[in-house]
């Protein structure tokens, strides 16, 4: 009974969650320098962003003086925010689409 408990994890984790991720739409924090800060949609106060740190629709990302951040999407694709700048995502769209606001 637990080999094949073991054997539908395995399974599980090396075929169908591969597969799951190709169709979700995502933002992984890839590099960072500096003070940048994050504010889930629920949330009411700033955090420090961090590298590999994910960001969802509604999060703000905001990048203070003398600061980057590198943003990888889920389709492989790469956005820099730059200093003094503040990013809402909005909406995360299938087939490579992604809505944000820089303001």
């Amino acid at each position: 009974m637990k080999l094949k408990f073991l054997l539908y994890i395995i399974f599980f984790l090396l075929f169908l969650l591969p597969l799951y991720s190709q169709f979700e739409n995502y933002i992984v924090i890839t590099s960072l320098k500096g003070e940048v800060f994050v504010k889930r949609e629920k949330g009411e106060i700033f955090i420090p962003a961090k590298i590999n740190m994910i960001l969802y629709e509604g999060d703000r990302l905001w990048v203070k003086d003398n600061s980057f951040v590198i943003l990888t999407f889920s389709d492989k694709s790469v956005l820099k925010v730059f200093p003094n700048s503040q990013l809402d995502i909005v909406k995360l769209l299938k087939e490579r689409e992604i809505s944000i606001y820089c303001g």
